[in-house]
């Protein structure tokens, strides 16, 4: 009978364990004190029962001093009872002893930045991205507040960060939308720069488009002009690539591809000039997913190109559209409509960049559809040699 008797009680453990998570309520008919049953029960309690949830982890203590979660759900009770200082306490010890315990490294993380711990709360962060790089997208506010600390903050993130952790580039996304102005974002940006491991072209298009969003078109420009080689900072000019000899980077200053439903825009480079081709797939499509933004100052210029048609059905036409960015948003500028089948044609028109309101422009390919039916497009446009020259002095 004894053998029995130990057959079972081995069954009722694993029978505990197995339900622990999915079933707890059954799992703890089996084994009262369960551990991982008995603190999801508690937890559920926390929120109407606090003191029953300490009750349940004082429990665990007394059976395991190192049950996992134990100690932290005790905390956490604490804390809801109204003693702060011993609930710290606590977190600190099961943060310590449990590496593993991320609650208790998020609770730290949430008390070193009241305390303005810009090093406990770097630490606490680490740990938490390290063992759930998931839940980057979800740190955006408490990173903008954390880097709120100072310059010490900002440095010590933008070491996490030169690291190149799997998290970075969404955390990246994420802290834009949280900050109040986009210093904090430049100086992560340039810091990253110095480091081994340098802003990939994703984590730069973060940075300009929330500079440019802020207005400050100057120094959107001048940080995307730190990141060109001397190779490519020979083609300037007055529209970069306009010759497609490189592939584009999707960058503000450059050319950017956006993708949509129902079209596909590519750019074929060569050293010697390449093309742009935009392939439509008989659909309706709002298409201005072309663009180059441009800074220049007032004055007359024209652009110009070649454009080609194959087969390019449609009501209306692609054309290229020329305006200010942001002020007064003026239109400076339309090319023809390029329609049907057409072999390559040289185009140019001209257009003048007024004194005020006008700092910087955009330069985007698009179906200017008026009614819903003129957005159905099929066939496929080619552009080359696309250029802009300041006319006159």
């Amino acid at each position: 009978m004894a053998a029995f008797a130990l057959a079972f009680e081995i069954f009722r453990l694993g029978a505990a364990d197995a339900l622990a998570t999915s079933e707890p309520e059954t799992a703890i008919a089996f084994d009262g004190l369960q551990p991982v049953a008995a603190l999801r029960l508690a937890e559920r309690r926390m929120a109407e029962e606090p003191a029953a949830a300490a009750a349940v982890a004082a429990a665990l203590l007394a059976r395991d001093p190192l049950a996992p979660g134990a100690l932290t759900l005790l905390a956490t009770a604490t804390a809801r009872g109204g003693d702060a200082a011993r609930a710290a306490r606590m977190f600190h010890v099961a943060g310590a002893h449990l590496p593993i315990d991320l609650a208790a490294h998020a609770a730290l993380f949430d008390l070193a930045l009241p305390a303005r711990d810009a090093a406990s709360a770097l630490a606490e962060l680490d740990i938490l991205l390290r063992a759930r790089p998931f839940l980057a997208p979800r740190m955006g506010a408490p990173v903008a507040a954390l880097l709120a600390l100072g310059p010490q903050a900002e440095q010590g993130f933008a070491e996490l960060l030169a690291r190149a952790p799997p998290w970075r580039g969404a955390l990246l996304v994420e802290i834009n939308g949280h900050l109040a102005d986009s210093d904090a974002l430049a100086r992560l940006h340039d810091r990253l720069r110095a480091s081994p491991a340098p802003p990939t072209l994703e984590e730069t298009r973060v940075l300009l488009l929330r500079l440019l969003s802020d207005g400050a078109i100057d120094q959107a420009y001048l940080a995307w002009l730190n990141m060109l080689t001397p190779e490519t900072l020979a083609d300037l000019g007055l529209l970069y690539n306009g010759r497609f000899r490189r592939p584009p980077t999707n960058l503000p200053f450059d050319w950017e591809l956006m993708p949509v439903r129902g079209a596909e825009a590519r750019v074929t480079s060569a050293e010697g000039g390449g093309t742009l081709d935009v392939e439509f797939y008989d659909t309706r499509v709002s298409f201005a997913h072309v663009r180059h933004f441009l800074t220049l100052p007032a004055g007359d210029y024209a652009f110009s190109g070649v454009a080609s048609a194959e087969d390019l059905r449609t009501e209306r036409g692609l054309r290229w559209r020329l305006a200010c960015f942001r002020g007064s948003w003026a239109e400076l500028a339309t090319t023809f409509l390029l329609a049907g089948a057409q072999p390559p044609r040289p185009f140019a028109t001209r257009f003048v960049v007024p004194a005020e309101g006008c700092g910087a422009q955009t330069l985007v390919l698009e179906l200017p559809a008026r009614v819903a039916t003129e957005l159905q497009i099929s066939g496929a446009a080619h552009y080359s040699r696309l250029a802009i020259e300041r006319l006159g002095p």
